[in-house]
């Protein structure tokens, strides 16, 4: 009989242990969940390079219905601004699968108008076709890539249909 009572208390205390380490388990994800990295991190939709996440939309917009469109992603999107040879090359082959799929014509977040990029941050790359941009016109133009080239920026009256690219920080 002792025998049988040691195995059970044996067992017994195995699954108190058990149950405490998962009770210890639950309040440090309870604890995790409640932290300000958890509420500061956003969810990425398209494909993330440096911590900033870029989604490819593939339905035509005007580029003020794609700025829309972009808001309604995350926290502080905005159409993407390329800022160098490798994020331009690198949203080249999101926008083509990897080089899969033909590309479309595709809203950038620059505006002649304002010669900038919607995002605020600085005009420190371009990759415009011979003859751009053109601004030789009255209308709101938006810069495009893939209009009339296969990767260099050509501009479009912004009341054009065109696919987009937004992007937003990984974190709020």
């Amino acid at each position: 009989m002792n025998t049988i009572t040691g195995v059970m208390d044996q067992h017994r205390r195995k699954a108190e242990t058990r149950l405490k380490y998962r009770q210890a388990d639950k309040t440090q994800v309870d604890t995790i969940r409640g932290t300000e990295l958890e509420r500061n991190t956003v969810v990425c939709k398209g494909g993330a390079i440096n911590g900033i996440c870029y989604v490819f939309n593939p339905t035509l917009l005007t580029f003020y219905d794609a700025q829309n469109v972009c808001k309604n992603l995350a926290p502080n999107a905005k159409i993407v601004s390329i800022n160098s040879s490798n994020l331009h090359k690198r949203l080249v082959s999101l926008v083509t699968e990897g080089g899969k799929k033909k590309p479309m014509a595709t809203w950038l977040g620059g505006t002649i108008k304002k010669a900038s990029w919607e995002d605020g941050s600085e005009w420190r790359y371009s990759r415009w076709m011979p003859g751009y941009p053109n601004i030789h016109t009255d209308k709101p133009l938006c810069v495009e890539m893939f209009g009339k080239s296969v990767s260099s920026w050509t501009t479009a009256d912004c009341h054009q249909m065109r696919a987009s690219i937004c992007s937003y920080p990984m974190t709020a």
